[in-house]
């Protein structure tokens, strides 16, 4: 049975807490806390499914082919160009979660986390993730690593926060599979070498290509406090952010007979793309004990460069944040205009939790007008060279709600969402440059829902989504089906064993050019077919000690090889993975 700690990271935001709490909210470790949460989740929770696609950044999932998903791969790079915050959180005793799993093709996943609360005014929390694999298809080695800081002091009159980032990986690129037998407009009539030499020995577009991604944030926020009221308080504000991604791509080849454009090098090519920007702004804030504002005004200075093509730009924006508590229901607003360098581009994002008895109920609206990165205005590479002639904004708007009911306590729970995106103007990499030229609208429905009987649990959903181009599968369902129970006289070990079970339809796949990095969406008249995959786990869990067994894409053994994932990476084959997690509170 799910416990509720789940079910509060799944319907709501992080609670509040009263810990010197002046800007942001916390997540608050109960002793009860688990590395990677609930029980019922550990084995799925602590690692990525298998794929063939390259840095091993797979789609077949309900996260893979989420509205959210599509709006952040549909004009951009598979190369991640953020990463989001922690959550600061809170923990009276100090904390440590360690995941470790690994599996076949190399496959290791590896978590980590750290929580202590020093004294009543200082906060550190270091999260750490490392995947690595050899990958199926040959030329597939990757290797990513990610580390979050957060860190809070605090005093009677002053408030300090910092938060660092920093993401790495390395992976080589194959370019996808070479089909048998294709048709003038690129179509496969012909399929059989997957089927006669498996995915390890199928012939792949490059051998010799490799990437290395990276990206650093570090932000500083200082609260100077006006008055020395504890409830209600006031005060200026200072946040200052430095950030840079770095890219670097390898080949070896005659890329004459490759690419249409050589620069540099018919033979070797080494491009590197290097993206710094620092940002100061300063404003004033007021916080309540049921809610925060705030107001700033920022400057901001990035430099591109780009073997000799560099270019730099200041830009001013003006930036408000808003979180509100009406008792159960809370609001957040955070609003950014630029006025000053960036085209005028603008961004606003709000939410509404709502938590009450048995209902949980959230809302989220995300309104984007944004300019184009600097990679997409203006590159020089050995294979390509741009410039755009005219920078115009992208328009992109998301729209969705979720609602839960808790019929019978944690036993019986149904719930339904729906979401939307619509995406105008949108810089789509095409042949050899970025065009505004994508434009598409989806809309996802779905329920989901939760059931016990004895020891025995099923949790269903069903996705059905719209979108003209069928870049999503029309109908999504997925299925965890387990049974859990205590074992031995002692009852001290629980133990978990089930099923997870899945099917999607025909959809469009998303092209990928490896040299640029960048997601293609060509119209391919090939749909892929449509597939059902299963997978089995077992976990124990014996105090703060959980031991598990992955036995991973079993529909490999039914599913045709063929099938994409990505336009010529085909699905992935078998995986059995075994893993442990280990808390502590010392």
């Amino acid at each position: 049975m799910m416990n509720k700690q789940l079910l509060i990271v799944f319907f709501l935001a992080f609670w509040s807490s009263s810990f010197g709490q002046y800007t942001y909210e916390y997540d608050t470790l109960s002793y009860n806390h688990r590395m990677l949460g609930s029980v019922d989740s550990t084995d799925a929770l602590s690692g990525t499914l298998p794929t063939t696609f390259d840095g091993g950044i797979g789609i077949m999932s309900a996260e893979g082919f989420s509205l959210n998903r599509l709006n952040n791969d549909f004009g951009g790079l598979r190369f991640n160009q953020t990463i989001p915050n922690q959550p600061l959180k809170f923990s009276a005793l100090p904390f440590i979660g360690f995941s470790y799993s690994f599996g076949g093709q190399g496959t290791q996943f590896i978590r980590a986390q750290y929580v202590q609360s020093f004294t009543d005014s200082l906060v550190l929390n270091i999260d750490y993730a490392r995947n690595i694999g050899n990958g199926y298809l040959r030329s597939s080695t990757f290797s990513s690593s990610r580390v979050n800081l957060n860190l809070e002091w605090k005093s009677s009159w002053y408030t300090l926060k910092l938060t660092g980032a920093y993401y790495t990986d390395s992976l080589d690129h194959n370019g996808g599979r070479i089909a048998d037998t294709l048709d003038g407009n690129g179509s496969v009539i012909k399929d059989t070498l997957i089927e006669t030499f498996g995915l390890a020995f199928s012939p792949v577009w490059k051998s010799n290509a490799a990437a290395k991604n990276t990206y650093a944030n570090a932000t500083l926020t200082n609260y100077f406090h006006l008055n020395s009221e504890s409830i209600n308080r006031f005060g200026l504000l200072t946040r200052h952010q430095y950030d840079i991604k770095y890219r670097a791509y390898h080949e070896l080849d005659t890329l004459y007979g490759i690419y249409d454009l050589i620069n540099i090098d018919s033979i070797t090519t080494y491009d590197r793309l290097n993206l710094a920007r620092i940002q100061n702004s300063a404003g004033a804030f007021f916080v309540s004990q049921n809610k925060y504002i705030d107001f700033q005004i920022g400057h901001t200075y990035w430099s591109n460069l780009n073997l000799g093509n560099d270019f730099d730009t200041t830009e001013i924006d003006i930036e408000s944040n808003l979180r509100w508590n009406f008792g159960r229901l809370l609001l957040r607003n955070k609003f950014k205009q630029n006025i000053v360098g960036g085209f005028g581009a603008m961004s606003e994002k709000a939410s509404v939790h709502y938590n009450h008895l048995k209902w949980n109920v959230s809302g989220n609206l995300s309104i984007d007008r944004i300019a184009p990165i600097p990679f997409q205005r203006s590159y020089f590479g050995n294979n390509y060279a741009y410039k755009l002639d005219e920078i115009k904004l992208e328009n992109r708007l998301m729209l969705g709600g979720t609602a839960a009911y808790k019929i019978k306590g944690d036993s019986i729970l149904v719930g339904a969402s729906v979401n939307s995106l619509s995406i105008r103007d949108a810089y789509i990499f095409e042949d050899t440059m970025w065009n505004q030229t994508g434009s598409l609208n989806a809309l996802q429905i779905g329920a989901f829902g939760q059931f016990q009987v004895g020891k025995f649990h099923f949790h269903p959903r069903v996705i059905y989504s719209i979108e003209p181009n069928t870049y999503l599968p029309q109908i999504q369902t997925y299925a965890r089906v387990y049974y859990k129970s205590t074992v031995f006289k002692a009852k001290k070990l629980l133990l978990l064993i089930g099923l997870d079970g899945s099917y999607t339809s025909a959809y469009q796949p998303r092209g990928f050019t490896p040299s640029m990095d960048a997601y293609t969406w060509n119209q391919d008249p090939v749909l892929t077919k449509g597939m059902a995959n299963a997978h089995f786990f077992t976990t124990i869990e014996i105090s703060t000690f959980r031991f598990f067994v992955r036995y991973e894409n079993i529909g490999y053994f039914w599913n045709a090889k063929n099938i994409s994932e990505y336009t010529d990476y085909p699905i992935a084959g078998q995986r059995i993975r075994i893993g442990l997690t280990w808390s502590f509170f010392n």
